[in-house]
């Protein structure tokens, strides 16, 4: 399996697995990344990045951050999409949310 921005995807797979199973293959699971153009770093996406709703900013940046970014040995990018710290209460039992200044409030406290 290829993926976009981790080509060598099998090769890094064979040691996740082998560290998900408490094994060592010939060298510990490593996980760098670096960028590929020193002049031009750019930094990974913050967290909570679109929360306020734009998703195709947050997406436009990751996608800059990993075109950018070499992952190498078992390092595998990825976007973590996040609502903050109470995103389960929303999810599980519709509480109504409040976003302020990339902060994310529950408005009923009796269920988060």
């Amino acid at each position: 399996m290829e993926l976009k921005y981790k080509p060598d995807f099998t090769q890094a797979k064979k040691y996740w697995n082998a560290f998900w199973e408490k094994e060592i293959i010939d060298r510990p699971l490593l996980i760098t990344e670096t960028p590929k153009d020193s002049l031009k770093q750019i930094s990974p996406p913050q967290y909570m990045n679109g929360i306020e709703g734009d998703f195709q900013k947050a997406i436009e940046e990751f996608e800059e951050y990993a075109e950018n970014t070499y992952f190498a040995c078992e390092s595998i990018p990825y976007l973590p999409i996040s609502f903050g710290p109470d995103m389960f209460s929303y999810f599980l039992k519709g509480a109504e949310k409040k976003s302020q200044n990339r902060k994310q409030y529950c408005m009923d406290r009796t269920i988060c």
